[in-house]
């Protein structure tokens, strides 16, 4: 029998292998799971200093800031301080902030010329980048403008996505020299520099945006991720558990702090419960598959782990990391579960595969407006003609499920039998194989673990049966199966225990 066993588990780790490497040399080794960031680079060697590109973005718009105040003392104090060499945005928070509100506003905007006020666009006329303007009469108030661009930004984005990192530091840096305090922008210099390995660069950087924003969860996010990769994963658990308390609803949060719990091994049963509540709500994130059978696997749950690693390398986790979790999780196996699985298991798509059918990145909340974090969007003037805009287009429901599509005479069932014990819900039976493949179909695109199996049933033949699974625990499967019913997924279920 132990014979049999070995034979077995060496061919299901075989035809994983090659599966995941695709027949060629297999790839480098890598972490198996990582935090994701707001956008995930590879880190890459550059000079530390480099001049801004001399090239930049043609100007579609007009960009201003416009200060306005009731009293003209007020923006008499603001043009005072900018002319003693004070950033405009900065210090017009300052000004604004012992006033009563309505009493003063920063205004920021980008826009046409033809849309622009005529009376700020006349003041606008003769200056240049950077300068402001004196003192006029504006909406029965004092008003002054400061000419700006937002081409420094673009241009910087631009050469982020090119993989130029030293040039989209360069464009990003002059951008923050008229707009101190937009927090996106420094969150995508911390990018550009961690980019470069100017790891302690990036997360000054990323102070500096909490300084303007110090609630933001996706500031909070990309600096829990940073300081992890730089190994304070301490500090990082505190960072991530205060980003998933102001955004609770986050996925990728819940998926980042249950990654640093378990770096730390500490509350391993609230990380399961967090990286289950992730790959619920983002079932196409292999990432998420991954951190979650890593814990399962941690806490001695082996069969879970197996289906979640499973899992993420058919997504396109296709790292030896979650190659060699899943070995270690199977031989913790019985011999005759490891048999069924060597039967009946699929094996994960190849890398050319999961290329083509990856995953969205999913995205952290919202950073910031890089036109700064002081300044509101200035409203359109009455006096500026104004497009008549299309009508929007109605919004989808949240829940909507896509229509039952006809079964498919070609269709092929995407999944083998249950092989691992636990509880499944049984959402159909079906006469034939090919209307429950169209099911199954149904249920993966909701990003369920749907499997089958073939049922004779007294008087009546045999039967296909669809399922959902495995759950460690009944009370589990029920509650997933009441809400499949709630959202009218299926009419009845019930539930086995395999």
């Amino acid at each position: 029998m132990r014979g049999k066993f070995g034979a077995a588990l060496v061919i299901l780790v075989l035809a994983l292998t090659l599966a995941a490497c695709g027949g060629k040399k297999a790839p480098e080794a890598e972490p198996p799971a990582t935090p994701e960031a707001a956008a995930t680079q590879e880190i890459a060697t550059a000079p530390e200093t480099a001049a801004a590109p001399e090239t930049a973005l043609p100007e579609k718009n007009i960009c201003l800031y416009l200060f306005w105040s009731h009293a003209p003392e007020t923006a008499q104090e603001l043009l005072a301080q900018v002319q003693k060499g004070q950033k405009f945005s900065l210090a017009a928070r300052e000004i604004m902030k012992p006033l009563p509100e309505g009493a003063a506003r920063l205004n920021a905007t980008c826009m046409p010329p033809n849309q622009l006020d005529p009376i700020l666009a006349q003041h606008l006329q003769e200056l240049e980048i950077g300068q402001t303007s004196f003192l006029f009469d504006y909406q029965d108030g004092t008003a002054l403008v400061m000419r700006t661009t937002d081409q420094y930004w673009r241009q910087g984005a631009e050469l982020f996505k090119q993989g130029d990192y030293v040039q989209a530091e360069a464009s990003l840096r002059r951008h923050l020299e008229l707009h101190p305090d937009a927090t996106a922008v420094w969150q995508a210099l911390s990018e550009a520099l961690a980019a470069q390995g100017k790891n302690d660069q990036a997360l000054e950087a990323l102070n500096q945006a909490l300084l303007y924003a110090p609630d933001n969860p996706a500031i909070l996010n990309d600096q829990a991720t940073l300081l992890a990769r730089v190994g304070r994963r301490a500090e990082a658990l505190t960072v991530y558990e205060r980003a998933l308390g102001l955004a609770p609803g986050s996925p990728l949060l819940m998926h980042n702090l249950a990654w640093a719990l378990l770096e730390q091994d500490q509350e391993l049963s609230r990380a399961q419960e967090l990286a289950t509540q992730a790959v619920r709500l983002e079932p196409q994130q292999p990432r998420f598959w991954d951190t979650l059978g890593r814990i399962q696997k941690a806490r001695g749950e082996y069969a879970e782990a197996v289906i979640s690693l499973h899992r993420a390398a058919s997504l396109g986790a296709q790292s030896q990391g979650n190659q060699q979790d899943l070995t270690d999780a199977l031989l913790k196996l019985p011999p005759e579960v490891v048999s069924r699985l060597s039967k009946s298991m699929q094996a994960p798509p190849t890398a050319k595969q999961a290329k083509a059918t990856a995953p969205a990145k999913t995205a952290p909340p919202q950073s910031g407006d890089p036109m700064g974090a002081g300044a509101t969007p200035m409203p359109m003037p009455p006096q500026a003609k104004q497009a008549t805009p299309s009508p929007a287009p109605a919004p989808a429901p949240a829940a909507q499920e896509a229509p039952p599509q006809a079964a498919n005479p070609q269709a092929k069932l995407p999944a083998p039998a249950p092989i691992v014990p636990g509880y499944y819900i049984l959402v159909g039976s079906f006469r034939t194989d090919q209307l429950a493949a169209n099911e199954m179909h149904r249920w993966r695109r909701r990003g369920q673990a749907v499997w089958m199996e073939w049922k004779q049933v007294s008087h009546k033949g045999d039967w296909v049966r669809v399922m959902l699974g495995p759950y460690q625990k009944r009370d589990d499967a029920v509650q997933d199966a009441r809400t499949f019913r709630q959202k009218g997924f299926i009419k009845s279920y019930r539930i086995l225990e395999k």
